[in-house]
Protein backbone atom coordinates (compact mmCIF):
# COMPACT_ATOMS: atom_id res chain seq x y z
CA UNK A 1 0.00 0.00 0.00
CA UNK A 2 1.32 3.47 -0.84
CA UNK A 3 0.37 6.70 1.06
CA UNK A 4 0.71 10.43 -0.46
CA UNK A 5 0.80 12.87 2.45
CA UNK A 6 0.41 16.68 1.41
CA UNK A 7 1.94 18.71 3.89
CA UNK A 8 5.53 18.43 6.19
CA UNK A 9 4.35 20.33 9.07
CA UNK A 10 3.43 19.65 12.41
CA UNK A 11 0.45 16.78 11.83
CA UNK A 12 2.39 16.14 7.95
CA UNK A 13 5.50 14.72 9.59
CA UNK A 14 3.37 12.82 12.51
CA UNK A 15 1.38 11.09 10.14
CA UNK A 16 4.28 9.89 8.06
CA UNK A 17 5.51 8.18 10.99
CA UNK A 18 2.89 6.75 12.05
CA UNK A 19 1.86 5.53 8.39
CA UNK A 20 5.66 4.06 7.86
CA UNK A 21 5.32 1.76 11.18
CA UNK A 22 2.53 0.44 9.69
CA UNK A 23 4.72 -0.70 6.60
CA UNK A 24 3.32 1.42 4.44
CA UNK A 25 5.32 3.20 1.70
CA UNK A 26 5.03 7.32 2.50
CA UNK A 27 5.79 9.74 -0.21
CA UNK A 28 5.67 13.31 1.55
CA UNK A 29 5.03 16.40 -0.20
CA UNK A 30 5.98 20.09 0.66
CA UNK A 31 5.72 23.14 -1.41
CA UNK A 32 8.04 25.23 0.98
CA UNK A 33 11.60 24.36 1.00
CA UNK A 34 12.79 21.79 3.90
CA UNK A 35 16.28 21.59 5.61
CA UNK A 36 17.24 19.73 8.77
CA UNK A 37 18.23 22.33 11.29
CA UNK A 38 14.95 24.50 10.52
CA UNK A 39 15.83 27.17 12.81
CA UNK A 40 13.41 29.62 11.02
CA UNK A 41 10.25 30.44 10.99
CA UNK A 42 8.06 28.09 9.28
CA UNK A 43 7.20 29.60 6.39
CA UNK A 44 2.89 29.66 5.73
CA UNK A 45 2.24 29.09 9.21
CA UNK A 46 1.11 32.72 10.58
CA UNK A 47 1.39 32.00 14.21
CA UNK A 48 4.68 29.52 13.58
CA UNK A 49 7.05 32.36 16.07
CA UNK A 50 4.38 32.47 18.84
CA UNK A 51 4.96 30.17 21.56
CA UNK A 52 3.46 26.49 21.18
CA UNK A 53 2.80 24.35 23.95
CA UNK A 54 1.94 20.63 23.60
CA UNK A 55 -1.01 19.81 25.88
CA UNK A 56 -0.44 17.11 27.99
CA UNK A 57 -2.42 14.43 26.18
CA UNK A 58 -0.08 15.55 23.24
CA UNK A 59 3.16 15.27 25.12
CA UNK A 60 2.15 11.95 26.22
CA UNK A 61 1.35 10.69 22.79
CA UNK A 62 4.57 11.94 21.23
CA UNK A 63 6.53 11.05 23.83
CA UNK A 64 5.03 7.21 23.70
CA UNK A 65 5.96 7.56 19.88
CA UNK A 66 9.44 8.57 19.24
CA UNK A 67 11.85 7.28 21.62
CA UNK A 68 14.12 10.16 21.93
CA UNK A 69 11.84 12.74 22.46
CA UNK A 70 11.92 13.49 25.40
CA UNK A 71 15.69 13.68 25.34
CA UNK A 72 15.90 15.75 22.66
CA UNK A 73 13.45 18.51 24.61
CA UNK A 74 16.29 17.59 27.91
CA UNK A 75 19.06 18.46 25.60
CA UNK A 76 17.40 21.67 24.42
CA UNK A 77 16.85 22.46 28.02
CA UNK A 78 12.92 22.51 27.26
CA UNK A 79 11.32 23.46 31.21
CA UNK A 80 8.47 21.40 32.29
CA UNK A 81 5.51 23.37 34.32
CA UNK A 82 2.37 21.51 36.40
CA UNK A 83 0.00 23.35 35.08
CA UNK A 84 -2.00 23.81 38.35
CA UNK A 85 1.12 24.53 40.68
CA UNK A 86 3.49 26.19 38.11
CA UNK A 87 1.17 28.24 35.73
CA UNK A 88 -0.21 31.25 37.38
CA UNK A 89 -3.43 31.91 34.78
CA UNK A 90 -5.59 35.28 35.26
CA UNK A 91 -8.83 35.82 33.73
CA UNK A 92 -10.65 39.08 34.25
CA UNK A 93 -11.03 39.84 37.69
CA UNK A 94 -10.08 36.25 38.85
CA UNK A 95 -7.10 33.79 39.43
CA UNK A 96 -6.85 30.15 39.28
CA UNK A 97 -5.37 28.44 42.50
CA UNK A 98 -2.01 27.26 42.81
CA UNK A 99 -1.24 23.35 43.93
CA UNK A 100 -0.13 20.07 42.54
CA UNK A 101 -2.87 19.24 39.35
CA UNK A 102 -0.34 15.83 38.19
CA UNK A 103 -1.32 17.60 34.82
CA UNK A 104 2.25 18.64 32.89
CA UNK A 105 3.57 20.58 29.90
CA UNK A 106 6.75 21.78 27.76
CA UNK A 107 6.92 24.83 26.28
CA UNK A 108 8.83 25.61 22.74
CA UNK A 109 9.34 27.51 19.84
CA UNK A 110 7.78 26.19 17.22
CA UNK A 111 11.21 25.53 14.57
CA UNK A 112 12.47 23.09 17.25
CA UNK A 113 9.40 21.17 17.14
CA UNK A 114 9.76 21.42 13.43
CA UNK A 115 13.19 20.58 13.34
CA UNK A 116 12.67 17.01 15.23
CA UNK A 117 9.41 16.05 13.63
CA UNK A 118 10.88 17.29 9.87
CA UNK A 119 14.45 14.76 10.61
CA UNK A 120 11.73 11.96 11.75
CA UNK A 121 9.69 11.96 9.11
CA UNK A 122 12.42 12.45 6.31
CA UNK A 123 13.90 9.52 7.67
CA UNK A 124 11.17 7.36 7.21
CA UNK A 125 9.77 9.03 4.11
CA UNK A 126 10.05 6.34 1.22
CA UNK A 127 10.54 9.84 -0.56
CA UNK A 128 10.28 13.24 -0.51
CA UNK A 129 9.14 15.58 -3.38
CA UNK A 130 9.65 19.53 -2.84
CA UNK A 131 6.39 20.35 -5.37
CA UNK A 132 3.38 21.36 -4.84
CA UNK A 133 0.59 19.01 -5.02
CA UNK A 134 -3.40 19.66 -5.52
CA UNK A 135 -6.19 16.87 -5.26
CA UNK A 136 -8.60 15.91 -7.71
CA UNK A 137 -11.48 14.20 -7.17
CA UNK A 138 -13.29 12.90 -10.44
CA UNK A 139 -16.85 12.45 -8.43
CA UNK A 140 -18.76 9.85 -6.13
CA UNK A 141 -17.71 6.65 -5.33
CA UNK A 142 -14.21 7.81 -7.48
CA UNK A 143 -10.77 7.86 -5.18
CA UNK A 144 -8.91 11.00 -4.93
CA UNK A 145 -6.24 11.76 -7.17
CA UNK A 146 -2.77 13.63 -6.44
CA UNK A 147 -1.86 16.22 -8.68
CA UNK A 148 2.05 17.69 -8.74
CA UNK A 149 2.76 20.81 -10.34
CA UNK A 150 6.36 19.67 -11.70
CA UNK A 151 5.79 16.03 -11.75
CA UNK A 152 2.12 14.99 -13.05
CA UNK A 153 -0.42 12.65 -11.33
CA UNK A 154 0.61 10.54 -8.72
CA UNK A 155 -0.17 6.79 -7.97
CA UNK A 156 -1.16 6.21 -4.48
CA UNK A 157 -4.04 4.28 -2.61
CA UNK A 158 -4.08 6.88 0.09
CA UNK A 159 -3.93 10.45 0.55
CA UNK A 160 -3.86 12.17 3.20
CA UNK A 161 -4.57 16.32 3.01
CA UNK A 162 -2.26 17.85 6.25
CA UNK A 163 -1.67 21.22 4.51
CA UNK A 164 -3.44 23.20 7.23
CA UNK A 165 -4.38 26.66 6.39
CA UNK A 166 -3.05 26.34 2.81
CA UNK A 167 -5.24 23.28 2.02
CA UNK A 168 -7.73 24.05 -1.21
CA UNK A 169 -10.38 21.34 0.06
CA UNK A 170 -13.23 23.70 1.48
CA UNK A 171 -15.67 23.01 -1.55
CA UNK A 172 -15.84 19.37 -0.20
CA UNK A 173 -17.21 20.22 2.84
CA UNK A 174 -21.38 20.61 3.88
CA UNK A 175 -20.99 22.98 6.39
CA UNK A 176 -18.53 25.08 7.58
CA UNK A 177 -18.25 27.37 10.79
CA UNK A 178 -16.44 30.42 11.11
CA UNK A 179 -15.59 32.74 13.98
CA UNK A 180 -13.36 35.57 13.81
CA UNK A 181 -12.03 36.38 17.27
CA UNK A 182 -10.59 39.62 16.21
CA UNK A 183 -7.62 38.52 18.54
CA UNK A 184 -4.23 40.27 18.15
CA UNK A 185 -1.13 38.51 19.25
CA UNK A 186 2.46 40.60 19.65
CA UNK A 187 5.33 38.38 20.13
CA UNK A 188 9.10 38.83 21.60
CA UNK A 189 11.66 36.27 22.40
CA UNK A 190 13.53 37.43 25.28
CA UNK A 191 17.45 36.06 26.63
CA UNK A 192 17.02 35.08 29.78
CA UNK A 193 19.43 35.50 32.95
CA UNK A 194 21.89 32.19 33.10
CA UNK A 195 20.85 32.71 37.53
CA UNK A 196 17.41 32.95 36.33
CA UNK A 197 15.46 29.39 37.42
CA UNK A 198 12.93 28.42 34.52
CA UNK A 199 9.98 27.28 37.24
CA UNK A 200 6.52 29.24 36.26
CA UNK A 201 4.72 30.67 33.26
CA UNK A 202 2.22 33.52 33.21
CA UNK A 203 -0.62 33.96 31.90
CA UNK A 204 -3.82 36.80 32.02
CA UNK A 205 -6.26 35.22 29.57
CA UNK A 206 -8.17 38.54 28.08
CA UNK A 207 -11.58 38.86 29.40
CA UNK A 208 -13.54 41.43 27.59
CA UNK A 209 -15.48 44.26 27.43
CA UNK A 210 -13.75 45.28 31.14
CA UNK A 211 -10.90 43.40 30.57
CA UNK A 212 -9.58 43.53 26.41
CA UNK A 213 -5.90 43.13 27.09
CA UNK A 214 -3.64 40.08 27.97
CA UNK A 215 -0.14 38.68 28.18
CA UNK A 216 1.46 35.21 28.53
CA UNK A 217 4.72 34.61 29.47
CA UNK A 218 7.25 31.37 30.01
CA UNK A 219 10.26 30.15 29.31
CA UNK A 220 11.40 28.00 26.58
CA UNK A 221 14.47 26.18 25.18
CA UNK A 222 17.81 27.38 25.34
CA UNK A 223 17.55 29.98 28.20
CA UNK A 224 15.39 32.05 26.20
CA UNK A 225 11.87 32.94 27.16
CA UNK A 226 8.79 34.51 25.36
CA UNK A 227 6.83 37.38 25.94
CA UNK A 228 3.35 37.98 24.27
CA UNK A 229 0.82 40.76 24.58
CA UNK A 230 -2.59 40.24 23.65
CA UNK A 231 -5.46 42.62 22.21
CA UNK A 232 -9.17 42.25 21.68
CA UNK A 233 -10.56 43.64 18.56
CA UNK A 234 -9.30 47.63 18.31
CA UNK A 235 -7.08 47.24 21.68
CA UNK A 236 -4.16 45.78 19.45
CA UNK A 237 -2.24 44.99 22.78
CA UNK A 238 0.05 48.01 22.76
CA UNK A 239 -0.54 48.57 26.54
CA UNK A 240 2.62 49.35 28.82
CA UNK A 241 3.93 45.86 30.05
CA UNK A 242 4.07 47.09 33.24
CA UNK A 243 0.66 47.72 33.25
CA UNK A 244 -0.07 44.06 31.73
CA UNK A 245 2.16 42.20 34.21
CA UNK A 246 1.03 44.01 36.98
CA UNK A 247 -0.46 40.73 38.56
CA UNK A 248 2.99 38.93 38.62
CA UNK A 249 5.44 38.55 41.24
CA UNK A 250 7.57 41.37 41.55
CA UNK A 251 10.66 39.13 41.01
CA UNK A 252 8.67 38.33 38.01
CA UNK A 253 8.26 41.63 36.73
CA UNK A 254 11.40 42.87 37.55
CA UNK A 255 13.46 39.89 35.68
CA UNK A 256 11.13 40.93 32.67
CA UNK A 257 12.24 44.06 32.86
CA UNK A 258 15.72 43.92 32.72
CA UNK A 259 15.98 41.35 29.73
CA UNK A 260 13.42 42.99 27.46
CA UNK A 261 16.42 44.91 26.14
CA UNK A 262 17.74 41.81 24.62
CA UNK A 263 14.48 40.99 23.23
CA UNK A 264 14.31 39.92 18.70
CA UNK A 265 11.39 41.83 16.86
CA UNK A 266 8.29 42.04 17.26
CA UNK A 267 6.19 39.69 15.73
CA UNK A 268 2.41 39.82 14.68
CA UNK A 269 -0.40 37.68 14.29
CA UNK A 270 -3.84 39.02 13.94
CA UNK A 271 -7.87 38.14 13.52
CA UNK A 272 -6.93 34.53 14.57
CA UNK A 273 -9.75 33.10 13.79
CA UNK A 274 -11.69 29.73 14.43
CA UNK A 275 -12.95 27.81 11.26
CA UNK A 276 -14.02 24.40 10.85
CA UNK A 277 -14.96 22.48 8.32
CA UNK A 278 -17.43 19.40 8.48
CA UNK A 279 -16.44 17.02 6.17
CA UNK A 280 -17.93 14.28 7.78
CA UNK A 281 -21.54 15.16 6.91
CA UNK A 282 -20.34 14.74 3.05
CA UNK A 283 -22.08 11.50 2.24
CA UNK A 284 -20.46 11.81 -1.34
CA UNK A 285 -16.63 12.07 0.53
CA UNK A 286 -13.78 9.95 -1.43
CA UNK A 287 -13.29 6.63 -0.61
CA UNK A 288 -9.43 7.08 -0.27
CA UNK A 289 -9.01 10.60 0.91
CA UNK A 290 -7.98 11.69 4.70
CA UNK A 291 -8.09 15.45 6.41
CA UNK A 292 -6.58 16.07 9.55
CA UNK A 293 -5.38 19.13 11.19
CA UNK A 294 -5.42 22.78 10.19
CA UNK A 295 -7.15 21.64 7.00
CA UNK A 296 -9.79 20.29 9.52
CA UNK A 297 -9.94 22.32 12.11
CA UNK A 298 -7.85 25.64 12.90
CA UNK A 299 -8.16 27.14 16.33
CA UNK A 300 -7.66 30.61 17.50
CA UNK A 301 -4.74 29.45 20.20
CA UNK A 302 -6.34 30.84 22.81
CA UNK A 303 -6.05 27.38 24.81
CA UNK A 304 -2.88 25.83 22.75
CA UNK A 305 -5.27 23.09 21.45
CA UNK A 306 -3.82 22.69 17.74
CA UNK A 307 -0.69 20.43 17.72
CA UNK A 308 -2.79 17.97 20.19
CA UNK A 309 -5.80 17.95 18.18
CA UNK A 310 -3.94 17.81 15.15
CA UNK A 311 -1.87 14.07 17.12
CA UNK A 312 -5.25 13.11 17.78
CA UNK A 313 -6.84 13.30 14.36
CA UNK A 314 -2.93 11.56 13.21
CA UNK A 315 -3.26 8.60 15.55
CA UNK A 316 -7.40 8.25 14.71
CA UNK A 317 -6.07 7.68 11.06
CA UNK A 318 -3.89 4.92 12.49
CA UNK A 319 -6.83 3.41 14.35
CA UNK A 320 -8.80 4.04 11.20
CA UNK A 321 -6.97 1.60 8.49
CA UNK A 322 -6.08 -1.03 10.98
CA UNK A 323 -9.61 -1.89 11.99
CA UNK A 324 -10.76 -1.24 7.61
CA UNK A 325 -12.80 2.05 8.74
CA UNK A 326 -14.06 3.74 5.78
CA UNK A 327 -12.64 7.55 4.93
CA UNK A 328 -16.14 9.07 6.07
CA UNK A 329 -16.12 7.12 9.54
CA UNK A 330 -12.26 8.67 9.94
CA UNK A 331 -13.57 12.36 9.24
CA UNK A 332 -17.13 12.16 11.31
CA UNK A 333 -15.04 10.39 14.49
CA UNK A 334 -12.91 13.26 14.02
CA UNK A 335 -15.93 15.71 14.23
CA UNK A 336 -16.41 14.23 17.37
CA UNK A 337 -12.92 14.75 18.66
CA UNK A 338 -12.49 18.82 17.84
CA UNK A 339 -16.51 19.09 19.65
CA UNK A 340 -15.10 19.71 22.70
CA UNK A 341 -11.99 21.57 21.78
CA UNK A 342 -13.53 23.87 19.45
CA UNK A 343 -16.42 24.80 22.21
CA UNK A 344 -13.54 26.12 24.57
CA UNK A 345 -11.49 27.76 21.35
CA UNK A 346 -14.95 30.00 20.15
CA UNK A 347 -15.35 30.66 23.65
CA UNK A 348 -19.32 29.85 23.31
CA UNK A 349 -21.33 31.63 26.09
CA UNK A 350 -21.40 27.98 28.20
CA UNK A 351 -17.66 28.51 28.05
CA UNK A 352 -17.49 31.84 29.16
CA UNK A 353 -20.08 31.66 31.84
CA UNK A 354 -18.47 28.69 32.57
CA UNK A 355 -14.83 29.63 32.89
CA UNK A 356 -16.24 32.61 35.17
CA UNK A 357 -17.85 31.07 37.72
CA UNK A 358 -15.39 28.07 37.87
CA UNK A 359 -12.28 30.51 38.85
CA UNK A 360 -14.50 32.45 41.06
CA UNK A 361 -14.83 29.16 43.86
CA UNK A 362 -11.74 27.49 42.43
CA UNK A 363 -10.25 28.48 45.58
CA UNK A 364 -13.24 27.05 48.23
CA UNK A 365 -14.29 24.09 45.24
CA UNK A 366 -11.33 23.00 43.34
CA UNK A 367 -13.08 20.16 41.69
CA UNK A 368 -14.50 21.97 39.09
CA UNK A 369 -11.09 23.90 38.25
CA UNK A 370 -9.59 20.59 38.33
CA UNK A 371 -11.70 18.95 35.82
CA UNK A 372 -11.53 21.88 33.63
CA UNK A 373 -7.89 21.42 33.22
CA UNK A 374 -8.24 17.43 32.59
CA UNK A 375 -11.13 18.67 29.94
CA UNK A 376 -8.68 21.61 28.15
CA UNK A 377 -5.72 19.02 28.44
CA UNK A 378 -7.80 15.64 26.80
CA UNK A 379 -7.79 13.46 29.28
CA UNK A 380 -11.83 13.68 30.19
CA UNK A 381 -12.96 15.76 27.43
CA UNK A 382 -16.06 14.38 28.55
CA UNK A 383 -16.16 15.80 32.01
CA UNK A 384 -17.34 19.08 30.33
CA UNK A 385 -20.52 18.39 31.02
CA UNK A 386 -20.08 16.96 34.64
CA UNK A 387 -18.30 20.33 35.05
CA UNK A 388 -21.03 22.19 34.20
CA UNK A 389 -23.63 20.57 36.72
CA UNK A 390 -20.99 21.18 39.50
CA UNK A 391 -20.94 24.75 38.22
CA UNK A 392 -25.04 25.09 38.95
CA UNK A 393 -24.88 23.21 42.21
CA UNK A 394 -22.11 25.78 43.36
CA UNK A 395 -24.41 28.89 42.50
Amino acid sequence: MKATVLGAGFAGCLVTYLLKQMGIQVSLVERAPRDDQRTHMTPGIPQSAHVHVLLSKGLHRLQHTYADFKTFLDQHHVPEFDWGAETHWYSGVYKAPSYPSGIRTRCFSRPLLDRFMWQQARACATEYLHDEGTIHWPGTGQPAQVHLKTRGTLKTDIVVDCRGRNSQLPSLSIRTEKQRTSVNYRTRVLIRETDTPATTQFYQQPAPPHHPYGALYGPIEDGKSILTTIGIGNNPGKQPLTTLLSRMEAAEISQVQRILPTSSATHKFCHAQNVWFHFGRNRRWPSNLFVLGDAACRFNPAYGQGMTVASEGAFLLQQCLREGRSTRWFQRQLDRCIYIPWQLSSESRLIHWLRGRMLATAFRQPQPYQDFLRVLHFFDPQALRRLVGQSLLLF
